[in-house]
């Protein structure tokens, strides 16, 4: 038989409280780490494979051109990749429904996708991952932020000639010298090719503004950011020349003069950058 004393009751008064507060603790800890696993993403669980990696974009109307490196091997079982997109500061969603399988190229270190779909002048971040059987996905590529642009190379002939008199790099396509969606239109003065403003016809129509940038080897050889002063509505132009012209929704654009042919009726061949978001010098 065993007996307390007042003393050892209350040592084992404490005791009892102590176990229950650790055991208390304990099944905290327990509960913490299985809401931890939880909500823990996919990509956290172990997946088994190479990470893509050296994600770049080249925009175009409605589109971004997606590369990607894969670092895989042909030995690699995967299940494809996912495209992740979101526009500004939105969230996050998979382009793709179903993993992408790649594209019909049979190099294996690198990745295509045509992102299509898209709106010009809207900023869309992407990255990618690689999907493993199982559903795991691989750590995700660098992220890129991009903007979808016309962009492309046309004719321009001279004013009121019938045919390519004017262009709307909003509408992307080629448009009457006195149509009020017109940006541009060729004028030879003196015998000297003009690139002018629409309005210069007739007032009521849109005001672009040039800004001559001097020679250039192509389009994309030109960087600018920031806006040079002292616009104007006519800038002469030769072979090989750059220009950024601001259009009158104060969206810019870029222009490489290719070619100047003609003799009665002058035309002259361009490559050209529309940048559809006011006030935004982003090319390339």
């Amino acid at each position: 038989m065993f007996s307390f004393t007042n003393e050892g009751t209350l040592t084992v008064k404490y005791m009892r409280q102590t176990l229950v507060w650790l055991t208390a603790l304990l099944l905290l800890c327990i509960a913490l780490m299985q809401g931890c696993a939880s909500t823990a993403p996919e990509v956290e669980q172990g997946a088994k494979g190479p990470d893509p990696s050296n994600l770049i974009a080249a925009p175009r109307s409605g589109a971004l051109d997606l590369r990607w490196d894969t670092n895989r091997n042909e030995s690699d079982l995967i299940s494809g990749y996912n495209i992740y997109v979101a526009m500004a500061d939105g969230d996050f969603e998979p382009q793709n429904s179903q993993p992408y399988p790649g594209d019909n190229n049979a190099a294996i270190n690198f990745e295509t996708y045509a992102l299509e779909g898209l709106q010009n002048g809207e900023i869309y971040r992407v990255y990618v991952t690689t999907v493993f059987p199982g559903k795991l996905e691989s750590q995700p590529t660098n992220t890129i932020e991009k903007i979808p642009r016309p962009e492309g190379r046309t004719l321009l002939a001279e004013s009121f000639s019938g045919s390519n008199e004017g262009f709307s790099f909003a509408r992307d396509e080629h448009v009457l010298t006195d149509d009020i969606d017109n940006d541009i239109y060729l004028a030879v003065i003196n015998g000297r090719v003009n690139l002018a403003s629409p309005n210069r016809v007739d007032y009521v129509l849109r005001t672009t503004k040039f800004f001559p940038l001097g020679k250039a080897t192509s389009i994309d050889s030109v960087q600018i950011t920031e806006t040079p002063s002292d616009p104007v509505r006519l800038v002469a132009v030769a072979e090989g020349d750059a220009v950024l012209f601001q259009d009158a929704g104060d969206s810019y654009g870029l222009i490489f003069v290719r070619s100047i042919k003609g003799g009665d009726k002058r035309v002259i061949e361009f490559d050209y950058i529309y940048q559809d978001r006011p006030d935004t010098l982003v090319f390339h």
